[in-house]
């Protein structure tokens, strides 16, 4: 992803990122530098002029303490386990919450 991002010096250069939305979403294997993942992601954004759109404690699975998860209120996320390779229904519908908090965003912004 960080490759994506650093061939974007054409669109910055040309303004074209700025002030369109942009979210986060990340995975790891042990829990662990999720929070840093997204947030050093959202840097490169902010760079571009991009408008972010974290996850807060909206979604109710965030705050969830019964199963362990990926997400936090930066962003979605899931912990993938040799076990269980796959999201979890939870991880899945904290997902599916943040993509609506960002879609919203960007109608509001954008129409």
């Amino acid at each position: 992803m960080r490759n994506f991002l650093d061939q974007t010096g054409g669109l910055w250069a040309e303004g074209k990122l700025i002030g369109k939305t942009a979210t986060v979403f990340c995975t790891t294997g042990t829990g662990g530098g999720r929070e840093t993942t997204i947030l050093s992601t959202w840097i490169t954004l902010a760079h571009l002029g991009m408008i972010l759109v974290p996850i807060g404690y909206g979604s109710p699975g965030l705050r969830d303490a019964s199963q362990v998860h990926g997400a936090s209120p930066y962003g979605a996320g899931t912990v993938q386990r040799a076990i269980a390779p796959r999201p979890s229904s939870l991880e899945v519908d904290i997902a599916r919450y943040q993509g609506k908090v960002w879609a919203q965003t960007a109608v509001r912004l954008h129409g």
